[in-house]
């Protein structure tokens, strides 16, 4: 009878919850928001085309259309794929990339080769071309040729510096003779070919023949080579598609090219020719269709599959294809139109990512004017070339919600503030409606606005970074009854202000530029008083005067990423009442936290603990930084890069965003944003399914809540602390026993010490 009543909630539970938390993703575990419209490479290995994304990769399964994201977190070893080819004979699909590191997928296995990627080679060792032959992958790189065994999964050898005089070369792509006699490369110094043979050292600059004016061909603006109809082929940029007669003379082909040629290849026994946006699909020298269409703008390459349906990787458009009869964009996986991501914002369950910025001497980037927004479910791009009544602005760097007006700011590098309106308009603020000072008296982009952030009270706050003198302001606020006021500082340091970060107290905290000053600026509009932080002695005692980030804890503390690690302080309620201020640093094995990092981000999660990024990955530590809890770098997770931009967390779901240099990556942790009672709590996954080994999470608890696990018949399982409104449960009993196939009962106990039943969970064995 038990058996059969446990089994009835279990599929009630099934039916109620399978598709409740879709978009919700499992407590330690990762997923990617990358962009998928520049397409790099395209191949096709039988029913399953591959497609090479700017950093990782997908396949559409052509039978069914479905599609599979392929990323570190899943199958991939590592970012920046550059090149993707099938061997049918070894039924292996290499992937190569920018780093020189090298994926081989073979019935579901992904074997990784990171020899060329270890190898103390001075330059870029991108993977530009892979091609077979025989029991060998040949892969052209910016370095040379490495040469990999498929039998053995190992490298055999590399050519290095191939240019006369034994001089660096880079190689574009590879083909071998027809009889496997020869080997011929398209480089940068030209067309070159050698005898491939193992009485021939390949690695040797010497036994390498270039081809040039005697043979009719340029040494420059070679693009590439392959064999088609047993002839060589090679292609140069702003000239022509050539082939090799004998005599050792390249002939003019008849097969069209544009100007910007991309790409040769061979896919079902057909050239396909990628320039400028067209395609062409040749049998012979006088057979061949040329394909031009609106969505066919840049194609990097091109491949049949076994319906002779085409598919291109646009630079542009991503990946199309004819498959339905006409050209058309593939529905790809959903992410944002970009990669970078100057800064992260959080605010009613959604995450902004600006696409701006400005370079190490902070000039422009020249940036199109972009931010996307993840509502939980996906992305969403607002351009001003995509959105309606967007104004033309570069270089958006940092977002700021304010309830009082449901306006969602935007600071910009030149252009003043962008304002999106609850109404889906925009508008732009700068000097002519506002006291906002342009860094230029003469017409042009120069209103810096470098943070913008909102009170408690519903005031808008402006960084004015560079304006004109010492009496000009840099700061400026405006008034929820609209009326503007701005306060100048009066010194060199103060002209260029970064961040705005707002304390607990209302002290407005004003991270300075490095180099001209640094330092911190703390300012108490109430009395129009403030303090200039520095590393000196009593004025701040910053471990480095180069400040990059500031966050506030739950605690009211203010911690501060310099240079040269961490400082905080502790008590930032007396910064106006003492002559003397220090801040501390927390002491971590022994040492000041991460006193040799240069921090680029921090963040507060719900339980307290800090989320700090720095160039060597993201770091999570305790609440007071004495315990390091997590440690994400390249080797030890999917997390894109080590360089770690900024941080921001969901405070509903938990879910850590992490923007890199290469990417957007998230992780959902274990804590969450809690209030003083219980909200709508909720467990995922629910059911937990027999092939589950992770954590299951139970949010929407109240603020470090002691949490009870039973149960139907009420006997304790597991008990645990929420980590803000959220604690988590490994699915096993106090002895390390996996919870058999039943419902278990939550009860948690708030601050008051009440014991309130908060929800159920249903386990299947």
């Amino acid at each position: 009878m038990y058996s059969k009543i446990t089994l009835f909630f279990v599929s009630l539970f099934i039916i109620n919850n399978a598709f409740s938390q879709q978009n919700n993703i499992p407590i330690g575990t990762w997923r990617v928001h990358l962009p998928y419209k520049a397409i790099r490479s395209v191949e096709t290995a039988g029913n399953i085309i591959y497609a090479a994304a700017e950093i990782n990769a997908f396949t559409v399964d052509n039978t069914d259309m479905s599609i599979d994201i392929l990323s570190k977190i899943n199958e991939l070893n590592d970012v920046g794929v550059n090149e993707v080819k099938y061997n049918s004979a070894f039924n292996l699909t290499v992937i190569g990339y920018e780093n020189g590191n090298i994926d081989i997928i073979k019935d579901n296995e992904v074997i990784n080769l990171n020899d060329i990627a270890r190898k103390p080679i001075v330059g870029s060792k991108k993977i530009n071309h892979i091609n077979f032959y025989g029991d060998y992958a040949y892969f052209s790189c910016d370095f040379g040729v490495a040469v990999v065994n498929l039998k053995k999964y190992e490298v055999k050898e590399t050519w290095l510096s191939l240019a006369p005089g034994g001089l660096p070369n880079k190689v574009f792509a590879s083909t071998c003779s027809p009889d496997g006699d020869s080997i011929f490369l398209a480089t940068e110094k030209g067309v070159m070919c050698a005898k491939n043979s193992p009485a021939i050292n390949l690695m040797d600059f010497s036994n390498w023949y270039t081809y040039g004016a005697a043979n009719n061909i340029s040494t420059t603006n070679i693009v590439t080579v392959c064999t088609f109809n047993n002839k060589i082929y090679t292609g140069v940029r702003g000239d022509s598609i050539y082939y090799l007669t004998p005599g050792n003379l390249w002939t003019k082909s008849n097969i069209p090219m544009e100007t910007e040629l991309r790409s040769l290849n061979v896919s079902m026994g057909k050239l396909l020719v990628c320039s400028n946006s067209k395609v062409t699909v040749a049998l012979n020298e006088t057979t061949y269709t040329t394909y031009t269409n609106y969505w066919i703008w840049a194609p990097a390459e091109a491949a049949l599959d076994a319906n002779g349906k085409l598919w291109i990787a646009d630079l542009g458009f991503g990946l199309i294809t004819d498959y339905e009869g006409y050209f058309n964009p593939f529905h790809q996986p959903n992410g944002p139109n970009v990669k970078e991501a100057f800064s992260l914002y959080y605010y009613d369950n959604k995450i902004v990512a600006p696409y701006g910025g400005y370079n190490t001497s902070y000039s422009f980037m020249y940036r199109q004017g972009i931010y996307n927004v993840f509502d939980n479910t996906s992305w969403k791009t607002y351009s001003t070339t995509q959105t309606p009544g967007f104004p033309y602005t570069l270089d958006i760097l940092n977002a700021a919600y304010n309830p009082a007006d449901n306006k969602l700011y935007f600071a910009t590098h030149g252009f003043g503030i962008l304002v999106a309106n609850p109404d889906n308009t925009y508008s732009l603020i700068d000097d002519t409606i506002a006291p906002l000072r342009r860094a230029l008296p003469q017409p042009g982009t120069y209103v810096f606005v470098s943070d913008v952030e909102v009170d408690k009270n519903g005031n808008l706050w402006v960084a004015n970074y560079v304006v004109p003198s010492l009496t000009e302001p840099s700061l400026h606020v405006k008034r929820t009854n609209g009326t503007w006021a701005s306060k100048s500082f009066g010194f060199e340091a103060a002209r260029y202000p970064l961040e705005i970060m707002i304390d607990e107290n209302d002290y407005k905290w004003i991270r300075l530029r490095p180099g001209y000053g640094g330092g911190i600026i703390v300012y108490n509009d109430k009395n129009n008083t403030y303090k200039y932080l520095t590393d000196v002695e009593g004025q701040g005692k910053l471990p480095h005067i180069n400040v990059n980030t500031m966050a506030v804890d739950k605690n009211g503390e203010v911690w501060v990423g310099t240079e040269q690690g961490i400082a905080v302080f502790y008590n930032p309620e007396d910064m106006f009442t003492s002559s003397s201020v220090n801040a501390a640093a927390p002491i971590f094995d022994g040492f000041p936290l991460l006193y040799n990092e240069a921090i680029t981000c921090i963040k507060i999660d719900g339980g307290n603990r800090k989320w700090i990024g720095t160039k060597n990955g993201l770091w999570l530590f305790n609440d007071d930084g004495t315990e390091v809890i997590n440690n994400f770098t390249v080797d030890n997770s999917p997390i894109l890069s080590n360089n770690i931009i900024d941080v921001e967390i969901n405070e509903i779901t938990g879910e850590v965003f992490i923007a890199t240099d290469k990417g957007i990556i998230s992780y959902r942790g274990t804590a969450t944003e809690a209030k003083t009672q219980h909200g709508e709590v909720k467990v995922f996954p629910n059911p937990v399914k027999p092939d589950f080994n992770g954590l299951i999470g139970i949010s929407g608890l109240a603020n470090d809540a002691v949490v009870k696990i039973t149960d139907v018949y009420g006997n304790l399982v597991y008990q645990t602390k929420a980590e803000g409104g959220t604690a988590v449960w490994n699915g096993k009993n106090y002895n390390g026993v996996k919870a058999k196939t039943g419902v278990y009962l939550i009860f948690s106990a708030s601050e008051d010490g009440v014991e309130t039943f908060v929800s159920k969970v249903a386990v299947v064995e």
